[in-house]
């Protein structure tokens, strides 16, 4: 009687007991011929033991779920103590259904009171208790871990205009802490930046560090990203400045360190040099390689990295479960060849997983997904009969026992909600796109066999789209429409860049040769792969940008929908499939789309003007979005767009906070003078926003006629080369936009200044009976020739000139303008050595500073009231 194995020598069946309900017999087919493709075996529950390790990691997730929404240690903990004992009682009386039942509920309490303790407790000698929101002076010692990173501090269109040297910055692993002259133990990690290039240190080293310590920031405007969030993740608990190289002394060189790290250290470096053997001088490539094959970010992937994120590539990127499925994979096909019996395969694999772990740096993403490689091949090693996802729930279990807080994450959420749903979902979808049916004679089974593959394949990206999209839309605030359709063309080449990327890692070790003959097709698919992403990442709709964030009911609803529609409960009933759908989408798109948020609030009571100071530190960006009247159309005024201490400022911040405040143009930029600290995001934002027009003073024009090479230059020419015109404009400039009257009140045309802030532009926007003044970076030279015209320059809003700084005219200036309100776009260190304090505290000024409340929001209503928010909901403080 023929007979079906299962790929072990230990188990055989007879074929009448393969069952297959989904196809008819046929008279044509062989009896005794089963194809493969149809072997879809049934097995009885009593066959395969069950798992406990699903309900394990659910539980355990359950609880800490529990323990988020109500962070009682008190409460849990004596419940998940009640919970062992009533089990070893129930234990000795033999009644198992008692001990399942006690058990579940034990782990869901012991889950919420390990998050509590986790999360909530610090130990008394924590270095975070030393830490503060405002920078104090501080003298650490401790370990320098990870690699030390030498580059530019500043990027952006106008970065080769900056004039700061490189820096250096690496992560400290703290052990101890100078206060009041006396060393004292600690724990924690801190993020070091020294402002000069520093190539002598080596990680390992013990290092003495001085200098500015103090509390990562949060985000201060709608789009920043979250730089806490991230450190959070990798346990880094402040930073740390320093600003010469003589405030970071070894105390004792790398060797001291221990044997694991100086050989993880070893082979890392070994691997990037043998990577980079016959490779062309190509930074992008290169930083891409060293990205995609052994974890190393740099700056020079910057660029490319947004194009990998606009198309929803961006997980290509980082070190996941994905990159390690493929290596897995790719091993696993060569070993078997040599090792026929499954165990010892997956034995040969688990080794290769863990040297390839010796040349990764140890990042959360990376040991997470080399945890769930790990046991994945450990389970298969074991030559027990044990279920792939019966590994992925332990590892999720081991996971959340060793950082409980990641069930939160989204890159854990993605790896493991992913992983799961591909095993559990690849097969129904592929078999309901492309049903089984008999074939007619065994020399149709290689097609079938192919088909079968093909359909797989498009299965897989299925179910990872359907698993990926609630979760990227919720934590991301984008949807990629196409990703399905560039994951099916991208993860061919992504294959192939990590298997001869791999495979020229471990011939260029071996024979530095054959690495340099590898090198030409490794450059190739690894340009094939780059140049797709950023082809791809100007189609239209490639991604779409959400205003906000969906709710968790729509992120729970969908993801259930989604999950139901794979595992076929919609079978029957496709026009409720379809409809649920649809309420999703409606869901998701109507309140968070930005054009559509837009359409709504158009015909909701707008104010007469709403104003947007970002926080930019010291620089300057304010949005003007003035409502329309009844012959006109509402306008959008940018008024200068840069910062003095990030250049990349466009695209870092207003960017990204442009879409979430669902503006999707800009009728009139303004450039108030010609300061890289007013203008410097301006060609980033024209990259990515339409403009209408562009309003400079004329005193910028002719700084760019007479210096070619000066930044006011670099930004006429990019203005004009994207088809922009650039106009002058002087006093006496007025123009009516939307429902309200704008005018220029400085400088003159003829004016002829030393330096650049004496001919700023000063703004004058009257609306619903209001005034606003901005006033640029006007000094000493400017403001009593300006006051001198006898000009009214009373405004109900003024910021403050120069970004707070207090000149002899300042005085002067204000009982001029005689604000009620005045706004302050600057860093906490025009706040330390404050002169306006007490002229502004006598006349009972309302002051609104960027430094302490983030981004702040002015509005106008049209009966004249005003009213402001920030986007902080609790103010930094700033030490005087």
């Amino acid at each position: 009687m023929p007979v079906e194995t299962d790929g072990s020598d230990t188990c055989t069946r007879p074929a009448a007991a393969v069952v297959d309900a989904a196809a008819p017999e046929s008279p044509d087919v062989p009896v005794d011929y089963v194809p493969l493709r149809r072997r879809q075996r049934i097995v009885a529950a009593s066959e395969v033991p069950r798992s406990p390790f699903i309900t394990l990691a659910l539980c355990w997730m359950l609880g800490i779920l529990l323990g988020a929404m109500m962070p009682w240690v008190s409460l849990w903990l004596p419940m998940a103590l009640v919970g062992v004992a009533m089990i070893g009682r129930a234990l000795l009386r033999r009644d198992g259904q008692r001990v399942r039942i006690l058990g579940i509920g034990t782990l869901i309490t012991a889950g919420a009171a390990w998050f509590v303790v986790h999360d909530r407790y610090v130990a008394a000698d924590h270095l975070s208790h030393y830490i503060t929101a405002e920078p104090q002076l501080a003298e650490v010692t401790g370990f320098i871990e990870g690699p030390i990173i030498v580059a530019s501090p500043q990027r952006g269109a106008f970065a080769k205009f900056s004039y700061e040297p490189p820096s250096t910055t690496f992560i400290i692993d703290v052990r101890s802490i100078v206060v009041s002259g006396q060393a004292q133990t600690t724990a924690g990690k801190l993020t070091a930046k020294l402002r000069q290039a520093e190539t002598r240190l080596r990680e390992g080293d013990c290092v003495a560090v001085t200098g500015w310590m103090q509390a990562i920031d949060g985000p201060s405007n709608p789009g920043d990203f979250d730089y806490r969030a991230m450190y959070r993740e990798r346990s880094i608990d402040g930073r740390i400045v320093l600003n010469v190289r003589a405030n970071c002394r070894v105390l004792d060189a790398a060797p001291s360190i221990g044997g694991l790290n100086a050989l993880r250290t070893r082979v890392a470096d070994r691997c990037a040099e043998s990577l980079r053997l016959g490779l062309q001088s190509d930074p992008q490539r290169i930083a891409f390689l060293d990205t995609i094959l052994l974890g190393r970010w740099s700056r020079d992937l910057e660029e490319l990295t947004e194009s990998f994120r606009k198309t929803g590539l961006i997980h290509i990127l980082s070190i996941s479960g994905a990159h390690l499925t493929i290596l897995m994979l790719l091993v696993w096909m060569v070993v078997h060849s040599f090792a026929r019996h499954p165990a010892w395969a997956a034995s040969l694999v688990l080794v290769v997983l863990l040297l390839y772990m010796l040349a990764v740096p140890w990042r959360v993403p990376i040991v997470r997904a080399g945890i769930m490689a790990a046991l994945v091949c450990a389970g298969a090693a074991s030559g027990r009969r044990v279920r792939a996802i019966d590994m992925i729930a332990l590892s999720a279990f081991v996971v959340f026992v060793w950082r409980p807080a990641d069930l939160f994450n989204a890159g854990a959420q993605l790896s493991f909600g992913v992983v799961a749903g591909l095993l559990v979902f690849t097969a129904p979808v592929s078999r309901w796109l492309w049903p089984d049916s008999p074939v007619d004679a065994p020399a149709d089974e290689m097609r079938a066999r192919l088909a079968r593959r093909c359909f797989d394949y498009l299965a897989a990206n299925i179910v990872a789209f359907v698993i990926a999209f609630p979760l990227v839309a919720f934590h991301f605030q984008f949807v990629s429409p196409l990703s399905i359709l560039l994951s099916l063309l991208s993860l061919p080449v992504v294959t192939a860049v990590l298997g001869l990327g791999y495979l020229k890692i471990l011939a260029g070790a071996i024979m530095p040769s054959a690495g340099v003959v590898l090198a030409g097709p490794l450059e190739w698919v690894s340009d094939s792969m780059t140049g797709l992403v950023e082809h791809a990442s100007h189609w239209p709709a490639s991604t779409v940008m959400l205003g906000s964030p969906p709710s968790v009911a729509w992120l729970i609803g969908t993801l259930v929908l989604g999950c139901a529609i794979m595992a076929g409960l919609f079978a029957q009933r496709r026009g409720v499939m379809w409809l649920a759908i649809s309420v999703c989408m409606a869901w998701l798109l109507i309140p968070h789309h930005p054009r559509v948020a837009a359409w709504f609030d158009s015909l909701r009571a707008q104010p007469a003007l709403r104003m947007h100071m970002f926080a930019v530190g010291d620089g300057s960006c304010f949005l003007i979005q003035i409502a329309g009247s009844d012959q006109r159309r509402g306008h959008i005024i940018l008024f200068d767009c840069g910062s003095q201490g990030f250049l990349n400022v466009g695209s870092r911040s207003i960017v990204p906070s442009l879409r979430a405040l669902n503006v999707n143009r800009i009728d009139t930029l303004i450039v108030s003078h010609a300061d890289l600290d007013h203008f410097c995001g301006v060609l980033d934002v024209a990259k990515e926003v339409p403009i209408g027009r562009a309003l400079v003073p004329p005193q910028m024009l002719r700084e760019a006629e007479q210096d070619a090479s000066s930044a006011a230059a670099y930004l006429i020419d990019g203005l004009r080369g994207r088809r922009l015109e650039v106009d002058p404009v002087s006093r006496g400039w007025r123009e009516t936009l939307g429902a309200a009257d704008a005018e220029i009140l400085w400088p003159p045309e003829s004016f002829e200044a030393e330096r650049a802030n004496s001919s700023s532009i000063v703004l004058s926007v009257r609306v619903a009976g209001k005034r606003v003044l901005l006033s640029g970076d006007i000094d000493q030279v400017a403001t009593p020739l300006l006051i001198a015209r006898g000009d009214d320059l009373r405004a109900d809003v003024a910021d403050l000139p120069h970004h707070g700084s207090f000149v002899q005219a300042s005085p002067q200036w204000f009982g001029a303008v005689k604000p009620a309100i005045v706004l302050q776009s600057s860093g906490p260190a025009r706040l330390r050595s404050d002169k306006w304090a007490g002229l502004l505290t006598d006349a009972k000024v309302t002051r609104l500073v960027t430094a302490q409340l983030g981004m702040v929001e002015l509005r106008i209503e049209a009966d004249g009231a005003i009213d402001w928010s920030a986007f902080r909901r609790e103010p930094v403080p700033i030490e005087p």
